[in-house]
């Protein structure tokens, strides 16, 4: 079916295979939410953009084919590091869906991988895969929660797959004795379950028994069977972290192959409507 449509899903196609993979994820987000999904390819110079246009769209018609939906066709010029975004605010997208390599080269070690200096700053958030999706559809999702002001932005993201799915919500806090963290930790929690409940989303709730928060809840998905996990990435993720590697970089590359969906902190949210 067609599926030329508002807010579609951009998904960056690059090598078939790896692309491919992104692109089951975006069908089965695209089938439940009733939107469409488009395939972007940026091209090296403006002579190219046809060439480039004529065999993306033999491969959107042999995925409909395959998978029942026939994405959308970009072709165009800019910089890997800021166009898929522009793209996504210029469509009004609401998701970026990027397959990534866990392998990450000697260089890339040192100055940073390429994939995660494409999602920092990111307004529109990215879910980053590895594998194939487990199921059709979205059913389990991880939520951590910290002290952090921030943390609340990634409920505006559950409240967006409630509309058109039934995910079961796991929330993990992490180990602190500290007393200021600890209340804003439980802050944010209560504020996520009432919002939770108020939308008959089921959840249940955890504690980090490990200092290694990260390491922590990357291990707590994998024995639940997460689908997802929604990850805030710090605001303060500039050049220093991208150019030494920063334990975001393995989480997103994490062991188990788990999605992972990357939120940038917004100022422009202070006065959402969460309801």
């Amino acid at each position: 079916m067609e599926t030329k449509k508002t807010k579609p899903i951009i998904v960056p196609w690059g090598l078939t295979l790896m692309s491919e993979i992104a692109f089951q994820h975006a069908v089965g987000i695209a089938k439940a939410a009733n939107t469409g999904i488009a395939l972007v390819r940026l091209a090296t110079n403006q002579n190219l953009i046809k060439e480039i246009e004529e065999d993306l769209g033999q491969v959107a018609v042999d995925l409909e084919k395959k998978y029942g939906i026939k994405p959308e066709v970009i072709v165009t010029e800019g910089s890997v590091y800021k166009r898929f975004t522009q793209l996504a605010e210029e469509h009004g997208s609401n998701l970026i869906i990027k397959h990534i390599n866990r392998d990450i080269s000697g260089m890339e070690k040192i100055t940073g991988s390429k994939s995660l200096k494409i999602i920092a700053g990111s307004m529109v958030p990215y879910i980053v895969v590895q594998n194939p999706p487990k199921r059709d559809t979205i059913e389990r999702i991880v939520l951590p929660i910290d002290h952090t002001v921030e943390t609340k932005e990634k409920l505006l993201w559950l409240v967006y797959f409630a509309r058109f799915c039934q995910p079961f919500v796991h929330i993990i806090t992490p180990k602190t004795i500290d007393g200021k963290k600890l209340k804003y930790i439980k802050n944010n929690v209560s504020f996520a379950r009432n919002l939770l409940e108020e939308k008959g989303v089921k959840y249940d709730i955890s504690i980090s028994q490990n200092d290694d928060f990260g390491k922590t809840f990357i291990d707590f998905a994998h024995k639940k069977d997460a689908d997802l996990i929604i990850m805030m990435l710090p605001k303060d993720l500039g050049f220093g972290s991208l150019l030494f590697g920063s334990k975001e970089q393995d989480m997103i590359t994490n062991e188990y192959g788990i999605p992972i969906m990357c939120v940038n902190p917004r100022t422009d949210l202070k006065n959402v409507n969460w309801k």
